[in-house]
């Protein structure tokens, strides 16, 4: 078993020189060693509503529960908990 260590060849983090893949950055010698990757800091660009809206776009779900599904809820809220109470 090779103990050397080597530099990651993508950012530099000391790996095992017989390492399949960096623990550091994911990159690996099935992908080349990537040049590039989602594990840089882009915090300062990062732009949260701009990503919301790239991923998940303008939904038309339905968020809004019924009146009628909300009766049910209660109902067996009630139901519950009066069984609860009479087999306390």
């Amino acid at each position: 078993m090779n103990d050397s260590f080597v530099p990651c060849p993508h950012c530099g983090a000391e790996i095992k020189a017989d390492a399949k893949f960096c623990r550091f950055c994911g990159s690996s010698e099935a992908d080349g060693w990537a040049e590039e990757g989602d594990w840089s800091d882009d915090s300062e660009d990062f732009d949260y509503e701009e990503f919301v809206a790239d991923n998940f776009g303008d939904s038309s779900a339905n968020t809004q529960v019924s009146p009628g599904w909300r009766a049910v809820a209660v109902i067996l809220l009630i139901v519950f908990g009066l069984g609860f109470l009479l087999l306390w």
